[in-house]
């Protein structure tokens, strides 16, 4: 398979909570300028919005929130988002309340 991506992807392994018409934690699994790669439960239809909050490794409780919608669901079942083009937003929350 060729790659075509052209925005490099750095593989991790965060916690995410994922909120659109449900709420869910999961795992980031990659992630560059483009979109990300998430592991859920139960994966949301192709094109439903999102806000996903990604626990950073940092010291303290850091959280990005990053505005996504699924792109398509893999073949082993990852989600696959793009951002919205929005700002991301990195905040100290308390972990629960990841709302303000």
């Amino acid at each position: 398979m060729i790659e075509r991506r052209i925005a490099k992807r750095f593989q991790v392994d965060w916690e995410v909570r994922v909120e659109g018409t449900f709420i869910e934690s999961g795992v980031l699994r990659n992630i560059s300028s483009g979109g990300a790669l998430l592991a859920l439960t139960t994966p949301p239809g192709a094109g439903t919005q999102l806000d996903v909050y990604i626990k950073l490794p940092l010291k303290g409780k850091s959280w990005m929130k990053y505005p996504a919608h699924v792109v398509r669901i893999d073949e082993h079942g990852g989600v696959i988002v793009t951002t919205d083009g929005g700002t991301l937003d990195v905040r100290a929350w308390d972990g629960t309340a990841v709302r303000e």
